[in-house]
């Protein structure tokens, strides 16, 4: 049986608490608007949950979601219990990327964290941006694309 298409509107809501919602801006000025626009925080309720967030990258943040995020969003158990920071994080991907033997390893590693966290991958990238541009962009790229069989995982 078809249900009828109610339109509502739609809310925006967080699992994230935000303490400055009362913060009222003029948002008349077109600079102080697209300023907002620009720096504002990206706050949105996945429609997925449970192991399903977890495999999109774009949603995934790992080991940091909070206690109240992991019951609402259905992943308390399907994480390690213990949580960290994004800086935490970024320490620990940091650190085992430089024990790789050579760029075409530290490439794979950044590769399969981008499929895990886009996130955490883009924040790696833009704390360490000296360090690792030579192995996100040429030459080590143009290596990765020679042995692209060795090192297929899955399709993107």
């Amino acid at each position: 049986m078809l249900r009828p298409l109610v339109f509502q509107p739609r809310t925006i809501s967080s699992t994230t608490p935000c303490h400055d919602r009362k913060l009222k801006l003029d948002l008349s000025n077109q600079k102080t608007l697209a300023l907002h626009k620009l720096y504002r925080e990206e706050r949105i309720t996945p429609h997925q949950k449970g192991y399903a967030l977890i495999l999109n990258s774009k949603l995934n943040k790992g080991m940091a979601f909070t206690l109240y995020e992991r019951f609402y969003l259905g992943i308390h158990g399907l994480i390690p219990p213990a949580f960290m920071t994004e800086e935490q994080q970024v320490y620990r991907v940091m650190k085992r990327i430089r024990e790789q033997p050579d760029n075409l390893a530290k490439y794979v590693q950044l590769d399969e964290l981008h499929t895990r966290s886009q996130k955490l991958f883009y924040r790696v990238l833009c704390s360490n941006v000296k360090e690792l541009m030579p192995i996100v962009y040429t030459p080590t790229v143009g290596l990765a694309c020679q042995k692209f069989g060795a090192i297929y995982r899955h399709p993107k």
